[in-house]
């Protein structure tokens, strides 16, 4: 993307911190202590200073699920789009790739499959992304779903990405 930023005339800055979801930044303390990591909780009023201090035009964030365990709510990612809304211009979400339920490994289906069609799965739409792209909607916030890049048009995709 630098080639791309610099004809352009533009900046592309990652401000991100590996498995901790921007979604939780809406949500109450006691929901973070519990859902996502310490270094996680920590980063996050760091993150937001940064992203004041920058002034950015656009803000990009990832609908990665990361260690989300359920206790997370529409109201917490509302919350935490009007907090990103409010630091630039524009910020969009970029949808996960397709997530599967825990199994069995991709390779192990493979070693035993000689049809490697018997190793792709359906699609499994967790909870959270529909309620990350209901709140996108609701805030005017476009999100850009994954799964066209990955999976056919009948929602059958690859067991790992």
């Amino acid at each position: 993307l630098s080639p791309l930023a610099k004809r352009h005339n533009f900046k592309i800055l990652s401000q991100a911190r590996g498995s901790c979801p921007w979604f939780a930044t809406g949500a109450p303390p006691e929901v973070n202590t519990k859902c996502f990591r310490p270094i996680c909780v920590d980063f996050q009023p760091v993150l937001l200073q940064r992203l004041k201090d920058l002034k950015p035009d656009i803000i990009v964030l990832h609908s990665g699920q990361g260690i989300y365990d359920g206790n997370l709510t529409k109201a917490d990612v509302a919350s935490a789009l009007k907090i990103y809304k409010s630091l630039a211009k524009k910020v969009v979400v970029i949808g996960d790739n397709p997530t599967f339920p825990r199994g069995p490994n991709p390779q192990d289906c493979l070693d035993r499959e000689p049809d490697t069609r018997k190793c792709v799965k359906n699609e499994n739409t967790w909870s959270l992304t529909q309620f990350i792209i209901d709140e996108c909607k609701t805030a005017g916030v476009p999100y850009v779903p994954m799964r066209d890049f990955f999976c056919t048009d009948n929602h059958r995709c690859p067991m790992q990405i």
